[in-house]
């Protein structure tokens, strides 16, 4: 025992229990940004301690893979937050119209909480839950709504106006390409969702 824990212990394995001691200590973060930091900082001190003083090539190599995962990962932080100040969150009451059928909507919506209504012809036709847009159709074809959207309960959303959208299509279409990869996802899960409805339906 008093062997494991002798100077060779505790100064040659320096940067090997550092890597593993900021491992830990990112596990204890609230924030993704400051998580993937301490992580990559981990892995650093891990090559260090596999390459340099212990020559263990596997564990460097792993370390180099761990480095370069979330370097990809902070990158898409970033990208999604500069999206999300393109927009702003609001809190909506029941009741407030989203969309109004055959006028162009003047924002894209996307329903983080709560419900919606949708109507035609003053006939509800479904419920939308959280996870998708509203008013996505306005980026195609003559951009009208082809129904009333109304908040059934309160909700929280992110908008994002009509004119900032044309604006970004221009001057920053790669995250203009994210929205439209989101809004692309959002319409195939509704596509399965009126499948399932319809076969569901008493013939």
């Amino acid at each position: 025992m008093t062997d494991l824990f002798d100077a060779g212990f505790l100064t040659h394995g320096f940067f090997g229990h550092l890597s593993y001691v900021l491992m830990i200590v990112s596990m204890m973060m609230r924030r993704m940004l400051w998580l993937r930091l301490l992580v990559i900082v981990s892995a650093v001190s891990g090559i260090i301690y596999d390459w340099v003083m212990i020559g263990n090539v596997v564990g460097a190599f792993w370390q180099v893979l761990l480095i370069a995962v979330n370097v990809v990962q902070i990158i898409l932080l970033w990208t999604r937050d500069r999206l999300l100040d393109q927009g702003r969150w609001e809190s909506v009451p029941e009741g407030t119209r989203l969309t109004e059928e055959g006028e162009r909507p003047g924002f894209l919506t996307y329903l983080s909480e709560g419900t919606a209504r949708i109507d035609t012809g003053n006939t509800e036709v479904a419920r939308m839950e959280p996870g998708h847009f509203v008013g996505e159709m306005s980026l195609m074809g003559d951009g009208l709504a082809s129904a009333d959207v109304t908040v059934a309960e309160p909700a929280r959303v992110w908008r994002i106006d009509r004119d900032r959208l044309e604006r970004m299509r221009t001057q920053q279409p790669k995250l203009f390409a994210l929205i439209e990869a989101g809004i692309a996802l959002d319409l195939r899960a509704k596509v399965i969702a009126t499948n399932t409805r319809a076969a569901a339906a008493p013939a």
